[in-house]
């Protein structure tokens, strides 16, 4: 029969190999940084692309699921499925997991370094033939596998040791007080998991896409962006003034009392004239939002419907990335002073520090609209040949030119209107004391 405290040992000891492995895994599979000066091989042979192909398919349609299944049996052999009960990983399930999990790794590190550190490509002018193997999509397949190891199995792997330190105590000390703490590593590991897994699924699914898809995706996602925000902003600019007072029922004991409520009482007048001159400014700058949303919306429209192997073959990767990015320089501009104005009717309040800001803020908005057509008619219109570029270059111009000075009128009274707001020296002098 053996003996219990032999028993404890073996068990710590177990437990303590897997804490090894774990620790010898962290940060194991972070790749290196981008190096930019990559050289490039300009004339490419069939038995390159072949290589790289295959490379590309093993990481996505194999390695990628792998670590999918791993990850969700380490799930299991930890014991943690119910974070009600004391979890009883089953060790050398957990190790053997983990050594699998070390191999596919280090073979998704391998593969990530040989399709993006050691380019075959041409310029990023000249890929439009490449495919996957564009600058755009090799830097980007880079971002989203680092994002991966870095970031999401690092914490995964992190989780689970420190889940497995209490498991070793226990091992040793069944203490309960303690194993009341022990839910808290097990319950990040529930939520780290599914991390992991969304993260892999993004980059199998994003794989597939179509540069256009890509570009349309991100467009998309700068529309939801202005809906969000301009349900948020409208909420937050709908201001319901207190009215003053009632004071006829006051006693008023002397005629300085009476001079001191008759001041508040202009003063509540001034301070809800001010806001509600505010209002305004805020219900204009939202009309820029309202714009930025229209144009979004319509240049949407314009993405060529093709197939996706004529789709893939029309923009160079220095396109592509110009479009994605298209609207950034506008959109930044709009969350500025809108962040700003928020600020100020959370506040209730509007200072002379207030003003200026928002002026400025306003005065490079009323800018930004202008060079995103130019961009967009740079960028964009060029890449939509044949007939479709004839007739959308045609469209693109009519209603771009209406939208720009509908932008150019509200920009313009936004100035206006923040240019005549009154704030009274004597109010601020009192802010700042």
């Amino acid at each position: 029969m053996s003996n219990p405290g032999e028993v404890k040992l073996a068990r710590l000891q177990e437990i303590r190999s897997v804490i090894r492995v774990l620790d010898g895994m962290d940060h194991k599979y972070d790749l290196p940084a981008e190096n930019t000066s990559s050289e490039k091989v300009p004339n490419l042979t069939i038995e390159d692309m072949s290589e790289k192909a295959e490379i590309f398919e093993k990481l996505i349609s194999q390695l990628l699921p792998s670590i999918k299944e791993q990850i969700f049996s380490l799930f299991t052999s930890l014991d943690i499925n119910d974070l009600a009960k004391h979890p009883n990983p089953d060790v050398r399930s957990t190790l053997k997991i983990l050594l699998k999990l070390d191999r596919d790794l280090q073979s998704i590190l391998a593969s990530t370094v040989s399709l993006v550190y050691k380019p075959l490509l041409p310029h990023e002018k000249h890929d439009h033939n490449m495919k996957d193997f564009k600058m755009f999509r090799c830097s980007e397949l880079r971002r989203r596998i680092d994002g991966l190891l870095r970031s999401y199995i690092n914490a995964l792997f992190e989780c689970c040791r420190d889940m497995l330190q209490f498991c070793a105590v226990s091992a040793i000390d069944s203490n309960v007080a303690f194993w009341d703490e022990s839910w808290v590593p097990s319950r990040r590991i529930h939520v780290a998991i599914p991390h992991v897994i969304d993260r892999i699924d993004e980059i199998i699914k994003w794989h597939p896409q179509s540069d256009w898809a890509i570009i349309q995706e991100d467009w998309q996602w700068q529309v939801a962006s202005c809906d969000q925000v301009l349900e948020l902003l409208t909420e937050s600019f709908t201001y319901e003034f207190d009215s003053a007072p009632n004071l006829a029922n006051l006693t008023i004991d002397s005629i300085q009392d009476r001079d001191l409520i008759i001041e508040n009482e202009k003063q509540l007048a001034r301070d809800k004239a001010s806001l509600e001159r505010m209002l305004a400014v805020s219900t204009s700058t939202l009309t820029l939002l309202k714009l930025t949303r229209i144009l979004i919306r319509k240049i949407l429209k314009m993405i060529p419907k093709k197939p996706i192997f004529e789709l893939d073959t029309e923009l160079n990767s220095e396109t592509i990335i110009q479009l994605r990015n298209v609207f950034d320089f506008l959109t930044s501009s709009l969350s500025d002073p809108l962040y700003k104005l928020r600020m100020i009717h959370c506040s209730d309040r509007a200072t002379i520090v207030d003003k200026d800001s928002i002026h400025g803020l306003l005065k490079k908005l009323s800018t930004a609209f202008e060079p995103t057509l130019i961009r967009l008619a740079h960028h964009l219109i060029p890449s939509l040949y044949g007939v479709e570029h004839a007739s959308a270059k045609t469209d693109f111009d009519a209603w771009s030119l209406d939208l720009n000075q509908l932008w150019d009128k509200a920009a313009a009274y936004s100035l206006h209107l923040i240019s005549a707001l009154e704030v009274e020296p004597d109010r601020e002098r009192r802010q700042e004391t």
